[in-house]
């Protein structure tokens, strides 16, 4: 690899893809169509770990010892209407079964379920996710209060809604104060 390629240094707008052929091509957002593409999360995270391998063989082979910063990302798009809008009950009812000896993070899959999940590496590739609940603080478990589940649920609505708004992943790290009925009112215009 030669990094003084002035090439590698791309602006904003431009973004290398991974296309079906298994070449790496610079795109536009006009030729995204060749890119390569998968709508389930089990084989997303598979195609990513193994490119990352592979990526981190070649440095290997070539004298690198370690790669500092992982330089592959996933881009997750909305291909299809959201089909459920989580509840505040759920989110609840969600936090008050986790495991607080676990860290958890509560996301918003691409279907507009709510799920804590304990797999920090793969929260990534949710649509919407809220910072981490470390674990032994009591926001999870039994002592998990409502007013934890309250700001969970206008973050993820914030989230959420930005999500279908922009196509863009969120990531909400602190409490979001928005009127709800607001929120889900918007919410809903992408629904129809």
């Amino acid at each position: 690899m030669d990094f003084s390629d002035t090439s590698l240094f791309l602006n904003e707008k431009e973004k290398c893809y991974l296309c079906k052929d298994g070449v790496i091509r610079l795109l536009s957002p006009k030729d995204l169509s060749v890119a390569y593409c998968v709508s389930d999360r089990e084989k997303m995270i598979r195609t990513m770990n193994a490119c990352q391998k592979y990526i981190d063989n070649i440095c290997k082979n070539n004298g690198f010892d370690t790669i500092i910063t992982k330089i592959l990302e996933i881009e997750l798009k909305q291909n299809k209407k959201p089909m459920y809008l989580f509840t505040e009950e759920e989110i609840s009812l969600l936090l008050k079964n986790g495991d607080d000896q676990q860290n958890n993070i509560l996301v918003v899959d691409e279907y507009g379920y709510v799920n804590l999940i304990q797999d920090i590496s793969i929260a990534y590739t949710y649509p919407v996710r809220y910072e981490t609940f470390i674990a032994r603080n009591g926001y999870v478990g039994e002592n998990s209060g409502e007013e934890t589940a309250y700001n969970s649920y206008l973050s993820l609505l914030y989230g959420w809604f930005n999500y279908l708004k922009t196509n863009v992943s969120q990531f909400i790290d602190y409490p979001i104060s928005e009127n709800k009925d607001i929120l889900v009112k918007n919410i809903k215009k992408y629904y129809d």
